[in-house]
């Protein structure tokens, strides 16, 4: 007869960076499904003194940083490696990046078992990925509000089904992780070029890709043509952007997609045009356009799951339909 596999309370920890100051007046925040955001400092701090044998003290300092954090409590084994956790708190991270731009991501986690309310360190990691975020997204991304998580806790059900059935919705999990590749890349032109790929996962097929004739009427019925790509940009730090109106840059946006894909180079109009000042410099419109196909991706994503479209999407004859 096989022996039962015993099983522990387990937890993995990301630190939440960028949140608005009255965040914390909220916590915790339960999500649901094992996933909550709560101040963790006094429980991370009280119990690095328990695992001083496991982690040099250096490295233990590091913890004590931490504050508001992402958490998600699950039952595994002694020897589960934590990574379904991991993948689903991936999942989360970047379904609410498409609700608001956000700098956190699993390169700082903590893995530990719960043992008499204590934590006992499994794995951790101190490799934080550079989140690049586009000139309109920065100030936005300050302001991680509960509006924003109340949003994502109505997608939750969406997100653990997508986790857990991700191949029959496989041209949105290309999307979502283009969409994530492009957050790590310094390069803007590479950016322009993986969220334009992760629109195209949703809205074109093999037998009518790159073709234009297709892409454009799909995306602006799915995104109305009047569309300002800059309003869910607007906050209390940035209330000034322009409109930026979908219909008048979706054209380009493609036709700069191409250019990058094929080594072509940018119009040198795009790169001698300015169009508005930004954060850090005045922005070109070649700029534009990068901004313009993230701001892209966002509402896209936001309009299939509102809608509940996400059979539609999965499937390209249905897509094609819609």
């Amino acid at each position: 007869m096989p022996q039962s596999i015993t099983k522990v309370s387990k937890v993995s920890i990301v630190p939440l960076l960028w949140r608005n100051s009255q965040l914390e007046q909220n916590l915790p925040f339960d999500l649901g499904n094992g996933l909550s955001i709560e101040n963790m400092s006094s429980l991370i701090q009280s119990d690095l003194h328990s695992t001083v044998e496991e982690y040099q003290r250096e490295e233990q300092k590091k913890f004590k940083d931490w504050s508001v954090c992402w958490v998600h409590r699950y039952e595994g084994s002694y020897s589960d490696s934590g990574r379904k956790s991991l993948t689903l708190l991936w999942y989360v991270l970047a379904h609410l990046r498409l609700i608001v731009p956000h700098k956190t991501n699993l390169g700082h986690h903590l893995q530990a078992r719960l043992e008499n309310a204590r934590l006992v360190a499994e794995h951790s990691s101190w490799t934080l990925d550079t989140i690049w975020l586009e000139d309109c997204e920065r100030a936005s991304s300050i302001e991680i509000k509960m509006e924003h998580l109340e949003k994502l806790k109505s997608w939750l059900p969406w997100v653990i089904k997508f986790q857990a059935s991700w191949e029959d919705f496989y041209p949105l999990y290309i999307s979502v992780y283009w969409s994530e590749k492009a957050y790590l890349e310094e390069d803007p032109k590479i950016r322009h070029l993986l969220r334009v790929m992760a629109l195209e996962a949703l809205v074109s097929s093999e037998k009518d890709y790159g073709k234009i004739s297709l892409f454009l009427p799909r995306l602006k019925k799915l995104l109305d043509a009047g569309t300002d790509l800059y309003e869910q940009y607007r906050c209390d730090l940035e209330p000034d952007l322009p409109k930026l109106i979908l219909n008048d840059v979706v054209e380009d946006v493609w036709k700069l997609r191409h250019k990058i894909a094929h080594g072509d180079k940018i119009p040198s109009d795009w790169i001698s045009q300015r169009t508005r000042g930004g954060t850090r410099r005045t922005l070109t419109y070649a700029d534009t356009l990068g901004e313009a196909s993230a701001s892209m991706v966002a509402l896209a994503w936001r309009k299939i799951i509102d809608s509940g479209l996400q059979a539609t999407f999965a499937n390209k004859s249905r897509m094609e339909k819609y």
